[in-house]
């Protein structure tokens, strides 16, 4: 056996057998150890600045606050060793074996660490700032409260891994997988996290402030609380995250997919989300004042108690969306589809809804004082009790329209098609204003029907490929859950996997059946039709639209099941 007094700084001790020696505060300064077997060896307050260990053996070693600044561990195996409150500032870890290693507190700050594998590895408070963990695996490792400021971890693996309270300022982690990982309170500003894997994260009253997050995948994460301020997201998959009482500032989320997102009570003041996915999301008691919402599919979302004022909707899609008492004051709806949304309560006092479709929709008690409703389908739409006070519903179509409120004084009408003569009498007598009797023309309202239906054709196609979006995500989320090693009950594998089955049929059968309806309708001759047979039309295809809606909340709901109840699975095992 080898005595430590035959060890001295500079030596060189390379492939030699020093296992399981007590080699407490020894000094080993820039010995070369490449090679050498420090396996269950005592090295705690040793001195090892500048230190070879190239391929060294160090498992189960004891290098409490010992001195490694400089050092090159380049393959060495570090697994189960316990390096709290080491140094290893500037030390070189390339491919290093740090499975299951403890680092509490360590300083590793300017180390290499690329390629390293800290799987299962304690780092808590360690400092880690301007080090390289390039494609560096942490799965499962623990960093919280660890300080990683200005660090590079392009391609990292951090599944699952504690993240919590951790600082990420300036930190360069592009294309990184942080899926299931909890950043719960990190500080993330100007981080550059493009197209990272965020999926099921936990990031709740973390802080982003101008970070980078274009084209990542942030879907069912859980950003409850979370600040995001001067932040590009761009193109971003945000499907199921929760985002109740965020505050969003000045922030460019436009093109990302948030179907399903949950936003309740949320604050966004000048964020860009042009041509976003918003279907069967959740805004209830947003805040959304002057937002831009131009062209969005917002088709099943939630708005209710929401503010709106002066925001732009201009040919959103609020197919059945809920909107009761919300706040649209002077907000442009103007050609927005409101085919069976709920707008009862709500105040739209001057908004502007000229040529926007509101087959079937409810507005109990609204207040649409001094709005502009010319031109606009209302078809079985119902104003029971609502407040029509200088509303201006020229042109409109109020077939079977329920206009039972006592309050339209001043409210214009004229040249309306469905309106019966008794209809018109009541309005009279109760303060409203008739300007002529000149109805649109036939061509121009079947173009308009036409056109109508192409756009709700598109809103199938785009609902389709979020089916498929959807039900991939869940194929996804069940091979990841695989993949790190949890054991899933084989009957909820058999019952996934039939619903799978069940769910990709459908979609074929409802491509197939999407497209013989739009070609009979289009090419069909209307000049025939009464309005009856155009309601009984649309009242089909929202129905259609319902059902797809319907298929997508349920498979969501499965994804976010199987991410919320993974850890009662058979935890992975890391011998």
């Amino acid at each position: 056996m080898v005595d430590r007094s035959e060890l001295h700084p500079g030596g060189d001790y390379s492939g030699w057998h020093l296992a399981e020696l007590d080699l407490e505060s020894i000094d080993l300064t820039n010995a070369n150890l490449s090679g050498a077997n420090l396996r269950d060896t005592n090295l705690s307050h040793a001195t090892l600045i500048g230190v070879n260990l190239r391929g060294a053996n160090l498992s189960r070693a004891k290098l409490e606050n010992a001195n490694l600044c400089g050092a090159i561990a380049c393959r060495a195996n570090f697994k189960n060793s316990n390096l709290s409150h080491a140094n290893l500032t500037k030390a070189d870890l390339t491919g290093t074996k740090l499975r299951e290693a403890i680092l509490y507190k360590a300083e590793m700050s300017n180390a290499r660490l690329e390629r390293a594998n800290l799987t299962r590895a304690s780092l808590q408070q360690v400092n880690l700032s301007d080090a390289n963990l390039s494609g560096a695996v942490l799965v499962g490792a623990s960093l919280r409260s660890a300080n990683l400021c200005y660090s590079h971890g392009r391609g990292a693996s951090l599944r699952r891994a504690d993240l919590s309270d951790i600082n990420l300022t300036g930190a360069e982690f592009y294309g990184a997988d942080l899926s299931g990982a909890n950043l719960s309170r990190a500080i993330l500003d100007r981080a550059n996290l493009r197209r990272t894997r965020l999926r099921g994260a936990k990031l709740n009253a973390a802080r982003l402030v101008e970070t980078k997050l274009s084209g990542s995948d942030i879907s069912y994460a859980d950003l409850a609380h979370i600040v995001i301020h001067n932040a590009t997201i761009k193109g971003a998959g945000l499907q199921g995250t929760k985002l109740d009482y965020a505050e969003l500032l000045n922030t460019n989320l436009s093109r990302c997919d948030m179907s399903s997102a949950s936003f309740t009570k949320a604050s966004l003041k000048k964020v860009r989300l042009s041509k976003s996915e918003f279907i069967c999301a959740d805004f209830c008691e947003a805040e959304l004042d002057t937002i831009s919402l131009i062209g969005a599919n917002l088709a099943a979302t939630n708005f209710q108690n929401a503010t709106f004022r002066q925001a732009e909707l201009m040919r959103a899609n609020l197919n059945s969306a809920k909107l009761q008492g919300c706040e649209l004051y002077e907000a442009d709806l103007s050609r927005a589809y409101l085919g069976g949304a709920d707008l009862s309560h709500a105040t739209l006092v001057r908004a502007d809804l000229r040529g926007a479709n509101l087959l079937a929709a409810r507005l109990h008690e609204t207040i649409l004082c001094h709005a502009y409703l010319q031109r606009t389908k209302l078809i079985d739409a119902d104003f029971d009790s609502a407040d029509l006070r200088a509303t201006g519903f020229t042109g409109a179509n109020l077939t079977r329209t329920k206009l039972n409120t006592p309050r339209v004084t001043n409210a214009q009408f004229g040249g309306n098609l469905g309106l019966e003569p008794a209809q018109i009498d009541s309005l009279i007598q109760k303060g409203a204003m008739f300007i002529g009797d000149v109805l649109p023309p036939i061509d121009d309202v079947m173009e308009e029907f036409r056109a109508d239906f192409r756009e709700r054709f598109e809103d199938l196609r785009e609902l389709l490929l979020k089916f498929s979006d959807a039900i991939e995500t869940l194929n996804q989320t069940f091979d990841d859950l695989t993949e790190d090693g949890y054991s899933i009950p084989s009957s909820e594998r058999e019952q996934l996997g039939r619903l799978i089955t069940l769910f990709q049929d459908q979609t074929s059968q409802f491509e197939s059946n999407i497209e013989e309806y739009k070609v009979e309708i289009l090419s069909a001759e209307l000049s025939d039709w009464t309005a009856e047979d155009f309601s009984a039309e649309h009242i089909q295809i929202c129905e259609q639209i319902d059902r797809l809606i319907n298929h997508i909340r349920i498979t969501q709901a499965m994804t976010r099941g199987l991410l919320m109840d993974h850890d009662s699975y058979s935890a992975p095992g890391y011998g």
